[in-house]
């Protein structure tokens, strides 16, 4: 049952939400919005505290009762499975299985160009947290973490506004932070990152960035809020399927859990 606190996070958190959202309603420009909101760093810095609280002292109790609702053990455990099992084999194989079908030829097995699969086996994987607020990640030694986010709540966390970096492989590197640049990564999280931004345009933005930062054969992974039945909002994340397959990121994993969607995309 959420406590008093709890309850007082999570409603100065929506609040945050509703806010942005109504202003762009209103027919006020995103990027005026965002600027302001950047601006904000009492509001920020509170949203951040909010946050890193509700999921350390109050999610945390959840998940040891109920396993299944927790977030980052999804992201961890599905990661793993990608890259220290079958996961990005089987993905290699269903891509020759494809293009066997459209081409009546027998291709060659392809590898995954960032590693191998006997590296995949040992190495530490490159993570890029976005908005990742307190670093929750870091506690995974198979993980190499870049975390960052506009407010954050510990100093292991980059401050940077993922929004404001340029899509164009060429600036791209003259806009990011130096832990960024000529960075490749294995897996990019967007763990309750999306709703913060109240237009589809800008989540759209933030998966297209996310793309150019991901080597080859990489994954973006997004947890979304949801805590009502599977199929109320289906139509939504089949429109998220079909948004991103036009950027180059398939889908490949979906789950709906009792509290969130996960969705892993290639």
């Amino acid at each position: 049952m959420a406590t008093e606190e709890h309850l007082r996070m999570s409603s100065r958190i929506k609040d945050v939400h509703s806010r942005l959202r109504e202003q762009v309603k209103n027919g006020r420009d995103f990027q005026e919005v965002w600027k302001e909101h950047l601006s904000k760093e009492a509001v920020l810095q509170e949203y951040a505290e909010c946050m890193k609280n509700l999921a350390t002292n109050h999610w945390t109790k959840l998940e040891r009762e109920d396993g299944e609702s927790s977030r980052i053990s999804w992201v961890y455990h599905n990661v793993l499975h990608y890259y220290h099992g079958p996961g990005v084999k089987d993905q290699l194989d269903k891509d020759r299985r494809r293009l066997q079908r459209h081409q009546d030829v027998q291709p060659p097995h392809p590898q995954p160009d960032h590693m191998s699969l006997e590296d995949a086996k040992g190495g530490r994987i490159k993570l890029l947290d976005v908005g990742s607020c307190y670093n929750p990640f870091s506690v995974f030694r198979e993980f190499e973490v870049t975390a960052i986010d506009i407010a954050p709540a510990v100093e292991t966390v980059i401050r940077c506004d993922f929004l404001q970096l340029d899509e164009d492989k060429d600036s791209l590197k003259e806009s990011r932070p130096a832990e960024l640049i000529s960075r490749r990564f294995d897996v990019v999280v967007f763990c309750l990152l999306l709703e913060y931004l109240p237009t589809k345009e800008a989540r759209l933005k933030c998966c297209k960035t996310a793309e150019k930062l991901l080597r080859e054969n990489g994954i973006l992974i997004i947890i979304t809020p949801d805590s009502s039945h599977a199929t109320r909002n289906s139509q939504l994340y089949k429109g998220w399927k079909t948004a991103l397959l036009q950027i180059g990121l398939q889908r490949i994993i979906y789950e709906k859990k009792q509290h969130f969607h996960g969705m892993v995309f290639r």
